[in-house]
């Protein structure tokens, strides 16, 4: 039986502004040697980031939102 690696995806999408197509291609690319095992975003704004919005809620993964 092989051990499949398992990773967790920490996403400062405030600092650090990635457009969704391209994040989503790197995680493709990481579930290709191995499981994402879950992802947490910080700094989530349903107005700014609403293109990760659909995402993190079909896959229900944590997101955070900005502190004021």
């Amino acid at each position: 039986m092989a051990n499949t690696k398992k990773y967790v995806v920490l996403a400062d999408i405030e600092s650090v502004r990635v457009p969704f197509s391209v994040f989503a291609a790197a995680l493709e690319e990481l579930s290709r040697i191995g499981e994402i095992a879950a992802c947490k975003f910080y700094g989530y704004s349903a107005k700014r980031t609403k293109d990760y919005g659909e995402f993190i809620q079909e896959n229900s993964y944590d997101a955070l939102s900005a502190l004021p």
